[in-house]
């Protein structure tokens, strides 16, 4: 499975290489059709933001995070 951003959402650089791992760690621990499963889910999970932008909580220790371009 490629990990890539979405676009509507934008995905840090680390959020994208910690979905690879999430995605690495169960194709390891289960198999490859799980791991696609979860991370699709992981992804999924997260589609209400884009109509509704300030459901999430703030996040303090992303506070100070430079911008990527």
């Amino acid at each position: 499975m490629e990990i890539e951003q979405s676009r509507d959402l934008q995905w840090t650089k680390l959020a994208l290489r910690n979905m690879q791992k999430v995605h690495k760690f169960y194709i390891k621990t289960a198999n490859k059709e799980v791991a696609d499963k979860i991370v699709d889910e992981l992804f999924g999970s997260v589609k209400g933001l884009e109509h509704s932008s300030f459901i999430g909580q703030l996040e303090p220790s992303l506070k100070n995070l430079k911008k990527e371009d």
